[in-house]
């Protein structure tokens, strides 16, 4: 089975093409441009082929931001401009920063998948896993969970990796409080442990690193928590340690119900990607699908990926448009 291009009826998509007039009155009434500025981007934009936003850029008159940030209150889309805490710039969300890129398009594609894969599951429950490290695994747990709440989602991500905790370099937020003084009974589940980012996304970091991380995650303690919380929410995101390195993944997948595997081009092994998938349907866990990811080292861009149901390997591996992130 090929995956095509689908509609989403979920996502903020692209906004529609602007001719350059209202482009350029847009930017003027935020107080951006000025009316000799856009008539100076036009002219540009006649000679060279340019898009609006990229001859402007390319004289300098706007950044990257400005342009998403118009956009965005246009449109009624939140992006980054809409956070209350900040970002790492070394744990890149593009469905915040770059809403309109490909790489934020793949995400939106990923996210109308699962909620046609999870149609009647209240809230629908997916846990993030990989067989190694720097597949992508973190990257994808955060911006997915980001896409969710962008259209209107009550959405909880949690950070239950107590190997080597990433998300709350995501949101540039504290670790010190999180999941594993929750399970160990050491803080309750308030917003003390846990930051609201945007009016629908909230955040559980993993908070201190325990000993005993097998044990702190052993069933019922997540699964507990996450039944206390379901009530009130419409998607929980969990991101997981690699599940090869250690049992918790399968423990926190079992926990939660259902899996999105996660591989990288040139690093992930197949038979890897076997054995992940197998030890989830292995403890009853519903594989949503795999997901395939691809970096590009030589200029450090993120780029594309590939969603599918758990088939066949022969067929489950598409190439798309280039996306994806190491962590």
């Amino acid at each position: 089975m090929k995956l095509e291009p689908i509609l989403d009826a979920h996502a903020a998509p692209v906004p529609p093409a602007l001719s350059s007039d209202r482009m350029g009155e847009l930017f003027i009434q935020a107080g951006k441009l000025t009316r000799a500025q856009v008539e100076q981007i036009i002219q540009l934009q006649e000679t060279s082929q340019l898009r609006f936003g990229e001859a402007a850029r390319q004289l300098n008159l706007l950044s990257e931001r400005d342009i998403q940030a118009v956009l965005a209150h246009q449109f009624n889309y939140v992006t980054a401009t809409n956070l209350r805490v900040g970002l790492d710039a070394a744990c890149p969300l593009p469905i915040a920063n770059s809403p309109y890129s490909p790489e934020a398009e793949a995400i939106r594609r990923i996210r109308s998948e699962l909620l046609l894969e999870a149609r009647g599951l209240t809230p629908m429950q997916l846990a993030v896993v990989s067989p190694s490290g720097g597949e992508g695994r973190t990257y994808m747990a955060a911006n997915l969970a980001f896409s969710f709440a962008q259209v209107g989602k009550r959405t909880l991500l949690i950070d239950a990796d107590f190997r080597s905790p990433k998300i709350h370099a995501y949101f540039s937020m504290n670790n010190k409080k999180g999941l594993s003084g929750v399970l160990s009974g050491r803080s309750d589940v308030t917003l003390d442990v846990m930051t609201m980012v945007l009016p629908n996304l909230y955040v559980l970091p993993a908070g201190p690193l325990p000993p005993n991380p097998l044990e702190i995650l052993q069933d019922p303690n997540l699964s507990a928590l996450i039944d206390k919380l379901a009530r009130d929410l419409d998607v929980i995101v969990v991101d997981t340690p690699a599940a090869m390195a250690s049992s918790d993944s399968k423990v926190i997948a079992r926990q939660v119900g259902a899996a999105l595997v996660v591989g990288r081009e040139h690093r992930t092994r197949i038979a890897d990607l076997r054995v992940t998938v197998q030890a989830m349907q292995d403890v009853g866990v519903r594989v949503f699908g795999t997901v395939y990811n691809r970096y590009d080292g030589r200029s450090g861009a993120a780029s594309s990926v590939a969603v599918s149901p758990p088939r066949p390997w022969w067929s489950a591996l598409w190439r798309l448009p280039r996306f994806g992130r190491t962590r």
